[in-house]
């Protein structure tokens, strides 16, 4: 995944919804005056200039909490990794902790940003109510005090692209850095299927399939995301209980999200809610939006695994971006599956030229 192209996929986005709160702006000025605002005991919705502004401001939030929580996530696995210290190198550790300064920054500088932004916004906005206050007559409203509506949105737009500044420079500050260690310990720990042999303990990522091989072999390239799951010989849980599918390798550029439960991922298109800063390029007219409070990029597997530990039925998701790296390098049937899936799986074998793997 292009950390470009989804610094500037988000910019995208973000100057989008900026604009239509500047045009609710100018809607406002087409039919509201300020006595009808101010003294309009008659109106069935009395509102004032100051709450008309207010909602004109918040028609995009501020604060994302998906980001936010994603972040001190990763702060908390990074506290996990420093206690996990037989299995990082002397220089890896030194790395982790390097990044969890920088990320200790970040933090401080968001809240920092968060705090500046409502301080600015309640000092002005109560310099703007003094000001309509003025008037008393059915005085047209002049450009001059409109204008000082757009310079404050103006200035809050700064405030906006200052957050998600912030926001990518974790991406590539954190998060990828972090990902370069992370994923080489997952390199270890993943079988490589050319190796396995059939009846060995295994640790594979799979995607579990709900429909016949035909439509299967359509999705493989017709989709953006992927979402897999880590299964074992011990433990293999997989959404909805399906019975095969195939399997894949992860690495530090095809893996979006983690999380030991489900990630609550979609791909979506622009609608007319702001989606916040947490969103992932996917596509040119698609991103990836998710909501679990417990997803990041960064977990070891031993994480995965030990959360999960005690919930027979649990199955934990990471979901792929389906880039021309990530393709399936393998077919996998519970022996146990109906047998019209196990004839799918032998299909997508045979046509795809895959390995086919049985598991219990």
């Amino acid at each position: 995944m292009s950390l470009y192209n989804n610094y500037k996929m988000k910019e995208h986005i973000l100057k989008s919804y900026l604009y239509d709160r500047s045009i609710k702006l100018n809607e406002l000025q087409e039919y509201l005056n300020p006595l009808m605002l101010i003294l309009a005991e008659d109106l069935e919705n009395k509102k004032t200039i100051k709450d008309a502004l207010i909602e004109i401001i918040d028609s995009i939030r501020f604060e994302d909490i998906t980001t936010e929580h994603s972040i001190m996530e990763t702060k908390q696995n990074i506290e996990y990794f420093e206690g996990a210290k037989e299995i990082f190198s002397a220089e890896e550790l030194k790395s982790i902790s390097d990044i969890k300064e920088r990320l200790n920054w970040k933090i401080e500088h968001i809240e920092s940003l968060k705090e500046d932004r409502k301080e600015f916004l309640k000092r002005n906005l109560n310099k703007i109510k003094k000001e309509f206050e003025k008037y008393k007559e059915f005085d047209e409203f002049n450009e001059k005090n409109y204008n000082k509506l757009h310079k404050l949105l103006i200035e809050d737009d700064i405030y906006f692209f200052r957050y998600l500044n912030l926001y990518n420079d974790y991406m590539y500050e954190i998060e990828e850095n972090l990902a370069k260690i992370i994923f080489s310990k997952w390199d270890k720990e993943m079988t490589k299927l050319d190796q396995y042999k059939d009846g060995e303990p295994f640790r594979f990522l799979v995607h579990a399939i709900g429909c016949n091989a035909e439509r299967a072999q359509m999705k493989t390239k017709s989709c953006n995301i992927i979402a897999t799951s880590i299964i074992t010989d011990k433990r293999h849980s997989l959404y909805a209980n399906r019975e095969y599918g195939f399997i894949y390798y992860p690495t530090k550029d095809n893996v979006i999200l983690i999380n030991s439960g489900d990630c609550y991922a979609d791909e979506l298109t622009l609608s007319d809610t702001y989606p916040g800063i947490s969103v992932q390029y996917v596509s040119a007219n698609t991103y990836l939006n998710h909501t679990s409070v417990n997803t990041s990029r960064n977990y070891l597997i031993e994480q995965l695994e030990s959360k999960m530990e005690g919930e027979k039925n649990n199955y934990n998701e990471i979901v792929l971006y389906n880039n021309e790296g990530t393709n399936p390098i393998g077919v996998f049937v519970k022996k146990n599956a109906s047998e019209t899936y196990k004839e799918d799986a032998k299909q997508l074998s045979d046509e795809m030229k895959l390995r086919l793997i049985e598991i219990d």
